[in-house]
């Protein structure tokens, strides 16, 4: 998993959620890249029933990546 970094920017964004709710919203649109391989090995290990899925390895690897593209965005 990788962030595009040269990609990240802020924009005003309107779409919908992943429960199809539309929503309006500015800031950092970080575009994230997931290789096949990556993708199909972290939803393997997904369970969206369970609170403590993904573990809290992944969790924060994941979270690690985003907030990193952050701060360099924010400089």
């Amino acid at each position: 998993m990788t962030v595009d970094q040269q990609s990240v920017r802020t924009a005003t964004v309107a779409a919908e959620d992943t429960a199809g709710a539309p929503f309006e919203i500015t800031g950092v649109v970080i575009p994230v890249v997931i290789s096949d391989e990556e993708a199909t090995t972290l939803l393997a290990a997904y369970d969206p029933d369970n609170a403590y899925s993904p573990d809290a390895a992944t969790s924060r690897s994941i979270a690690r990546t985003i907030l990193n593209a952050l701060s360099a965005h924010n400089g």
